[in-house]
């Protein structure tokens, strides 16, 4: 976003807000450190950092086959970005700027038993964000010449927002020949608003969406007799975000691969994260599985 804010579009500046608050709030998405690699003249680094504290449960309907569901997740994220221009030739000027959320977001939805191992789910959710933008100058000369114009507005701001979110997802889980095959295809669409702006921001409000297919296969590594159920697990992953403002943090769809140890429902584990223009790591935790 730093590349894009020297061109002062509100509008495209607006819609890079939105999806940056919409992709770290989404409890799906588990990116906790990626570096990301913008081809664009005068960024140099970019780093997304992610964590979430995850939540979900499952309820029965008594009298039916459908159940219910409770998920939503806390988290912090910051999107950083290192920059050098040379506004004035033989003057150059390193910038750091920082975006930094904390969110919440709490969703309720129906689960409907399709046979053969597959489900559908589909819910409802909401959820509050507040958005810091913070930036440093290595010049002080250039921090005195652009503070009138931009402090404020561009850059050194801060702003609640609203999320609105809708969700489905068909899901898969499954017993084969000693393998628990769990498959998950989740669709969400989010609508970001802010409010509560710093005194010169103008505000946003905006839309994002995102496909995540995951796929989980595990199977018991000790013996049946052996006590607690110790499990291997083995993750794929994959993200594509969705709408116009997709390519806004640099990249537009990531891969996940790793590895799980599960005990008695608890599985940790780490994910590598990689596709074009990202690379990173993350920790993975289920309590539930």
């Amino acid at each position: 976003m730093a590349g894009r804010a020297q061109e002062l579009d509100a509008r495209e500046l607006g819609a890079g807000y939105a999806h940056l608050v919409s992709v770290v709030a989404q409890p799906e998405i588990s990116a906790s450190g990626v570096d990301i690699d913008i081809d664009e003249p005068g960024v140099d680094d970019v780093e997304l950092i992610v964590l979430h504290l995850p939540f979900y449960r499952e309820f029965d309907i008594e009298g039916t086959e459908i159940g219910w569901y409770m998920q939503g997740s806390v988290g912090y994220a910051e999107y950083s970005q290192k920059g050098t221009l040379e506004p004035i030739a033989g003057l150059p000027l390193t910038l750091e700027a920082d975006w930094t959320a904390y969110n919440g977001l709490l969703e309720a939805g129906l689960v409907f038993p399709l046979g053969e191992g597959f489900s559908l789910a589909t819910g409802l959710s909401g959820g509050l964000a507040t958005l810091e933008s913070d930036t440093s100058f290595s010049e002080p000369f250039y921090e005195e010449l652009f503070r009138p114009i931009f402090d404020g507005k561009l850059y050194n701001w801060d702003t609640n927002t609203g999320l609105y979110r809708a969700h489905t997802a068909l899901r898969y889980d499954r017993e084969h020949r000693g393998y628990r095959v769990k498959g998950t295809a989740h669709l969400t669409y989010t609508y970001v608003d802010s409010f509560g702006e710093s005194s010169d921001f103008a505000g946003f409000s905006d839309d994002s969406g995102a496909a995540v297919l995951q796929l989980d296969v595990s199977r018991r590594v000790n013996d049946p007799d052996g006590g607690r159920p110790v499990f291997l697990i083995g993750h794929l992953g994959n993200t594509n975000f969705l709408g116009s403002n997709r390519k806004e943090l640099g990249f537009e769809q990531y891969f996940e691969a790793g590895l799980s140890l599960g005990i008695d429902g608890y599985a940790a584990g780490v994910l590598y994260i990689f596709g074009e223009d990202v690379d990173g790591w993350s920790l993975t935790f289920n309590y539930d599985y």
